[in-house]
């Protein structure tokens, strides 16, 4: 008898939003098609996990910066499931600063831009980040 494994899925999503002098810092991958993808730095949570911490370390990782989370300034759903089996969660972008906001891009990204939230949204957006199209400020 087969036995069916279940998915864990996270609670929910926390993204680093990291402005300076109006424009936001995106980090550039390739998708398996070829073409580039913005990305904002990015983790998802388990249940229990400190948000504030587990960001500031991913953003690090991702981008080199020294991060000091702030308080969170958009919200949104984000399906951590497929497009058959939709598990929306959480996902909530923290305002981040920084004494140096330059971005050495870390493992799985070619890139980091700079970019205003305008000219973004006419950019593909990976998806840890499609949630931003539809998101509300808090």
């Amino acid at each position: 008898m087969r036995r069916q494994l279940l998915a864990v899925h996270p609670e929910s999503l926390a993204c680093a939003l990291i402005e300076d002098g109006g424009r936001v810092l995106f980090l550039v991958s390739r998708s398996r098609d070829g073409r580039e993808e913005l990305s904002l730095p990015s983790i998802l949570l388990k249940k229990g996990e400190d948000p504030v911490s587990s960001l500031a370390a991913a953003v690090r990782a991702q981008t080199g910066i020294d991060a000091h989370v702030q308080s969170p300034v958009l919200q949104g759903m984000f399906n951590s499931g497929s497009k058959r089996n939709r598990k929306l969660i959480a996902a909530i972008a923290f305002s981040v600063t920084s004494k140096s906001y330059s971005a050495k891009p870390g493992a799985g990204f070619t890139s980091a831009v700079w970019l205003k939230a305008e000219d973004a949204k006419a950019k593909r957006f990976s998806r840890a980040s499609e949630w931003l199209r539809n998101c509300a400020r808090v």
